[in-house]
């Protein structure tokens, strides 16, 4: 229970009601305000006090005002008397509560060895889980230390139970084949020397991810995989155990050298090597199809680029070519016998007459076929064997019988492997249908010989085949046996989502019956439609046009006015915070918040101090979050060696840690809000993406289309006063509707959200059918509102004004409610996680030919629609969209200022290092607005300062204020002073 309360909150807790007073004044005089606290703790804890010390210091005092006593009787009262021991049975029966009994915890026992992994061995939120359930079966709770006594043995125990039947499983060969590679532990310095070497597979090797594309890459990936596949693991070994679970027991595996590992006994080393090589085997398959689907993509890119660069350098432009032509034709029929060189070359010379028959030879040309012919030959000379040694271990599958031939297409690929025949032999049965050969490839697939035989040619069937299947791996349409990101979309779903139907409905608050949702959305539709149409003559700021068949024109906003006492403001808060270091701002923010708690040991024993692990690891964070490094942040403590600062980051500093540490901050800031500073809380966000360059040694750093250069896409979730609830790494042609869709769902903070703003690029009919299925308004900014188009809700709807941009189909009802049901499926997916959103969502790519997509994509076109209604008909939330994303761009400009080391460039090509580099950045930068948010309070706590601000100051307020932090200098850390505030 909290220590201090506010007047409020004592008279709602601690005031006894007429019954409690006739209950509690029935006692003894003398023990009376002990009765009553035990009374109202109880009620509010549903456990006794251990000690006076848990009671809050103003609780006495109140109940002894409301008994008209003096609060020294408490002092004398004893909470382990025989007295108190009766009294707590009047409460309990009073209340209607029992003492726990054998049974109980009994039961208990049960319920955490069935729930243990459900809660992700969680002890924090195992403890809330019995809270609740004790309270639910009105049942008194036992004091903490018992209850985490009971929940940290219950996990010790189910932990070794899965340890043994791990081990149990595995066979002889693969223990000894496990302890073969254990063997050949491999460093850095052997990564270096063995650099060129590609069959050498080290298990520090194997913990790393996939390098960019190249042949190298290709072998070692393959040879990670095979080595792997050798070692003869049960394909079901962990199949019952959750995603998260292994990934503990793999990154404790990854964070251990091999003397720490050879130090387990047999039952845990053996479980925390399997757990790796397992999940292992799933990446590396994964990682196989990224780089076919890359290969592809890159064969094609380098084809269409070299045909373009062709016209462009070989083509010239001819001027007077006509003439030119006229004057020859002439020359030719005066002196039909003349020598050419006479006759012609003196007319025009040789260069320009070639200049003349390539630019008609490429004229005449068809563009596509040249693109083929150069794919053609990029593959048969350099590609071809790599994509043949993809494909023998993959395992293609497809739920869809339409997409059958494909897979048959590639077994028969698999099949001629080694085959030197131009052709297929005549008796194969060879899959010929127009999803594996275009119409516009056909003459250059198939030929027919003198004998009236179809001959096909295998280079460009395997071609043909190829494109087949990455359109349809990249929609999921056909997926991989083995794979995790791409494995059976079937698993994507929740699995007892009809035995749950109602359930999953009622959480998403939508119907059941699909038509009266249906009728539902098309009364909104018509009447937002109707209310546009009849605004549309008063509306000053949009014009409807009929130009390129309809165009919308929006005027650009009015500027609001600038607040007058904001620079007044940041100026106090400069010369109160003169260069305070940005190491410090991080410091006094764990020391108020206590974020540091949330990055737990992986090792299963702590030797270190907690003091000493809060100083190392506020170091490493700043190290990381700023991009300066480790090693260059140790150099400013003498205390501190760099391998004390690695030991740190390897144990302690994961993904999951920075998360939670995250969220304990944003939480922080919200309680620490005051809402006469910054007014009510609202459900809004800003989201947007970032380019920030990084080593591309790997496949997520890639060439950025928006910011033409390389690096990594980091999505933001910003709410209204600068503040971030969720950050993401990506690819950069990732999707950006599902990065939005994952923030939302799964940021894990207090921050109630239900309207999200983004720009062009985070928006999709899709993203707006899914939004609105899952609760939340998505509200878009367009850079191309000129092309949107209004969809009506049937053929018979006539609009006057609006007309010009109206789509001449409407909305296709029909395919909606058929496909409700589905729809609602993939939404609960979302949002209870069953797989990647990003995954998920694939499948609803322009490739896809999913009748739940199509279905998707109408609601989408409703959604938007309304949307768009209301865009169009509102200035003030234009403007409301574009200050949140002036908000994420403040927050863009921060970051530079704070990753600042080594030109903001992310130095790693491991994906791990590059999330734990961004979300420490996120860290960083949410501690600047702590504490920013705590600086502002405190000047604004001054009787000048209210007099000064305008509304319009606050509406303005931001704590992204940075001109007083120095993040530079030398990184000393002193655990001793404080901030003063």
């Amino acid at each position: 229970m909290k220590k201090e309360w506010t007047i409020d909150e004592e008279i709602e807790a601690f005031i006894l009601s007429g019954r409690e007073m006739a209950f509690v004044t029935a006692k003894y005089r003398a023990t009376r305000i002990g009765f009553a606290v035990m009374l109202k703790y109880f009620q509010m804890e549903h456990q006794f006090p251990v000690e006076k010390k848990d009671i809050p210091p103003d609780m006495p005092l109140f109940i002894a005002k409301q008994l008209q006593l003096s609060p020294d009787a408490f002092t004398t009262y004893q909470f382990d008397s025989k007295t108190a021991y009766r009294q707590r049975q009047e409460i309990l029966q009073f209340c209607g509560f029992r003492e726990e009994n054998e049974g109980d915890r009994k039961s208990l026992q049960d319920w955490l060895d069935d729930n243990i992994y459900e809660y992700n061995q969680d002890v924090d939120l195992l403890k809330e889980q019995i809270y609740r359930k004790y309270r639910i079966e009105k049942i008194s709770i036992p004091s903490e230390w018992q209850i985490e006594t009971l929940v940290r043995g219950r996990i010790r125990q189910k932990e070794q139970q899965f340890y043994q039947t791990t081990y149990q499983q595995l066979s002889a060969t693969s223990l000894e084949k496990m302890d073969a590679l254990l063997a050949y532990w491999g460093d850095l310095e052997d990564e270096e020397n063995d650099k060129e070497d590609t069959t050498k597979i080290t298990f520090r090797r194997l913990s790393l991810g996939p390098g960019r594309l190249s042949q190298a890459t290709l072998v070692m990936e393959l040879n990670k995989l095979q080595t792997l596949l050798d070692l003869e693991l049960p394909d079901h070994l962990f199949t019952d155990i959750p995603a998260k679970i292994l990934q503990k027991y793999r990154l404790r595996a990854t964070s251990e050298d091999k003397t720490e590992v050879s130090r387990h006994n047999e039952t845990v080393r053996y479980t925390l090597l399997s757990a790796f090589f397992w999940l292992k085997i799933r990446e590396l398959h994964d990682s196989l199809v990224e780089l076919l689907i890359t290969l592809i993509h890159k064969i094609d890119g380098r084809a269409e680029k070299k045909v373009k660069m062709e016209l462009i350098l070989e083509v010239k432009k001819v001027f007077g070519k006509n003439k030119i032509l006229v004057h020859l034709l002439e020359s030719a029929l005066q002196n039909p016998n003349g020598i050419i060189k006479d006759t012609l070359f003196s007319v025009a010379s040789p260069e320009i007459v070639g200049d003349i028959v390539k630019e008609l030879k490429y004229k005449n040309s068809i563009y596509q076929e040249k693109v083929h012919w150069c794919i053609r030959n990029s593959y048969s000379s350099s590609y071809r064997s790599a994509v043949t040694n993809i494909l023998q271990p993959l395992q293609f599958k497809s739920n869809n019988h339409l997409h059958q031939p494909v897979i048959q297409a590639i077994d028969l690929l698999r099949q001629y492997h080694t085959s030197k025949q131009i052709t297929f032999s005549s008796s194969e049965d060879i899959p010929l249908g127009p999803e594996i050969i275009p119409k516009k490839w056909y003459d250059l697939v198939i030929k027919e010989d003198s004998n009236g035989e179809l001959k096909i040619n295998r280079i460009n069937y395997e071609i043909c085949v190829l494109h087949a299947l990455k359109d349809k791996l990249k929609c999921r349409e056909i997926w991989v046996s083995f794979a995790f990101r791409y494995r059976n979309p079937d698993d994507y779903l929740p699995a007892d989502f009809e035995e749950n139907r109602v359930q999953h409905y009622e959480t998403l608050q939508l119907p059941l019956d699909g038509a009266e949702k249906i009728d539902s959305l098309q009364q909104q539709l018509r009447d937002k439609l109707h209310l546009l149409d009849t605004t549309m003559p008063d509306n000053k700021k949009v014009n409807i046009l009929t130009k390129k068949n309809g165009w919308i024109a929006v005027a650009s906003n009015e500027l609001s006015p600038d607040p007058h006492q904001l620079t007044y403001l940041k100026k106090e808060i400069t010369d109160r915070w003169w260069m305070t270091n940005l190491i410090d701002i991080i410091k006094e923010t764990d020391l108020r918040t206590g974020f540091s708690t949330t990055f737990q040991s992986l090792a299963t024993y702590e030797r270190l101090d907690r003091k000493t692990v809060q100083k190392r690891l506020l170091l490493c964070l700043y190290g990381i979050g700023t991009n300066t490094g480790i090693r260059r942040v140790s150099s400013g403590s003498p205390d501190i060696s760099y391998k004390d600062l690695l030991y740190v980051k390897r144990k302690y500093i994961h993904t999951e840690n920075l998360k939670a540490a995250n969220q304990k901050i944003v939480n922080a800031i919200l309680t620490e809000r005051t809402e006469s500073v910054w007014g009510k809380g609202s459900t809004s966000c800003a989201s947007d993406s970032s380019r920030v360059v990084a080593y591309d040694q790997n496949l997520r750093t890639q060439w950025f289309p928006r910011y033409r250069g390389p690096g990594v896409s980091v999505y933001w979730h910003i709410e209204e006063k600068s503040m971030c609830i969720h950050s993401q790494v990506n690819a950069p042609k990732s999707s950006e509707v599902a990065a939005m869709l994952h923030g939302l769902l799964h940021h894990g903070t207090a921050k109630e959200v239900d309207r999200n703003y983004v720009d062009t690029h985070g928006q999709s009919a899709v993203g707006f059918a899914f939004c609105h299925l899952l609760g939340y308004e998505l509200l878009s900014r367009f850079k191309n509102i000129h092309a949107q188009k209004l969809y009506k809700a049937s053929a018979s709807d006539r609009y006057e004004h609006i007309s010009p941009v109206i789509a001449k189909r409407a909305i296709n009802w029909d395919l909606i409610h058929r496909q409700y049901n589905e729809m609602v499926k993939y939404a609960t997916a979302l949002r209870i996680n069953t797989a990647d959103t990003e995954a998920i969502l694939k499948q609803f790519s322009k490739n896809s030919s999913h009748p739940t997509y199509l279905a998707f994509q109408e609601l989408g076109k409703v959604i938007k629609t309304m949307f768009l209604c209301d865009y169009l008909m509102s200035e003030e939330l234009r403007k409301e969209i574009h200050s949140g994303l002036n908000t994420v761009e403040n927050w863009h400009s921060a970051s530079d200022f704070v990753f600042f080391g080594q030109g903001g460039e992310i130095r790693h090509n491991q994906l791990e290092e590059q999330e734990i580099a961004m979300l420490s950045l996120q860290l960083i930068q949410n501690c600047m607005i702590y504490m920013n948010t705590l600086k502002i309070q405190s000047v604004l706590r001054k009787k000048e300062w209210q007099n000064k601000m305008e509304a319009e100051d606050y509406r303005a307020l931001t704590p992204m204020i940075y001109n007083h932090i120095n993040p530079y200098g030398e990184f000393h850390i002193d655990m001793n002073k404080r901030i003063h505030l």
